[in-house]
């Protein structure tokens, strides 16, 4: 960071954006912010983050580093509940962003995550994930065992899960927001959605699905459900099942 005099402590700081600049590296310079609270570093040139940087902000809540090239992220502030690390080039969840326990929105999308990813995520808080445009090919349920009751957001866009097993989710009781939309599902069988009560809007759209199981979505109030894109050729007897459903896109499908 361009910080000339480095016995220029701003303490009053708390808030500072460097986004959209010409950053390659980040250092030990970040110890003239010791108040931050939230710090943008998106959408620069970043591939080195020395291990002890970020630990110069020890009040840091709020991280952003999307849209940069950075493989991986050491030592972080354990107060962090927030972290936006999209469009890098990480092939695993990091060990220094599984390992915070008050994460409450993390943002990992546009990667090369796998559900193999060594790492699970400790956070017990975790409301908003993140994993759009990676590999997954499983619901990856084993990255995050600690917050499946807490996830309220969760997206799995432009992924590689090929099938939902009956019962899967049942314990994301808090969850209103399902996004599988671009992925490879065929089928969607009876149960696979059960437990989750709390669930408004579902995204399936741009799947291979032709089957719709009845009682797929029973017990369910969904509003808002995108099934478009996909090799339907009837309208599903299952939305029937959706009373409070107000929104419904059947489009670019094979209805006769």
């Amino acid at each position: 960071l361009p910080f000339t005099d480095p016995s220029c402590v701003a303490n009053q700081l708390i808030i500072v954006d460097f986004s959209r600049n010409r950053l390659e590296k980040l250092g030990a310079e970040l110890h003239v912010l010791p108040s931050v609270r939230q710090l943008s570093l998106s959408d620069n040139r970043l591939s080195q983050i020395e291990p002890e940087a970020l630990l110069k902000c020890p009040l840091l809540q709020q991280l952003e580093l999307n849209g940069n090239f950075i493989e991986d992220v050491e030592n972080l502030p354990e107060t962090l509940i927030h972290i936006n690390l999209a469009s890098n080039r990480l092939s695993v969840i990091p060990p220094s962003v599984a390992a915070l326990k008050h994460l409450v929105s993390l943002n990992v999308s546009h990667n090369a995550i796998d559900e193999a990813s060594p790492m699970v995520c400790v956070s017990k808080v975790l409301e908003f994930l993140d994993l759009s445009v990676n590999r997954i090919k499983t619901f990856p349920s084993r990255l995050f065992p600690n917050s499946t009751t807490t996830m309220v957001h969760l997206h799995l866009a432009n992924n590689a899960i090929a099938d939902l097993k009956p019962f899967e989710l049942m314990n994301f009781t808090r969850l209103q927001t399902l996004n599988l939309a671009s992925n490879s599902l065929e089928r969607l069988r009876d149960d696979v959605f059960a437990g989750l009560h709390d669930l408004a809007t579902l995204g399936l759209a741009n799947n291979s699905i032709d089957t719709l199981e009845p009682a797929v979505f029973a017990d369910l109030a969904i509003g808002d459900i995108d099934l478009s894109n996909n090799r339907l050729t009837e309208v599903p007897i299952a939305i029937a099942r959706l009373f409070k459903l107000k929104k419904i896109d059947l489009s670019h499908n094979k209805i006769k």
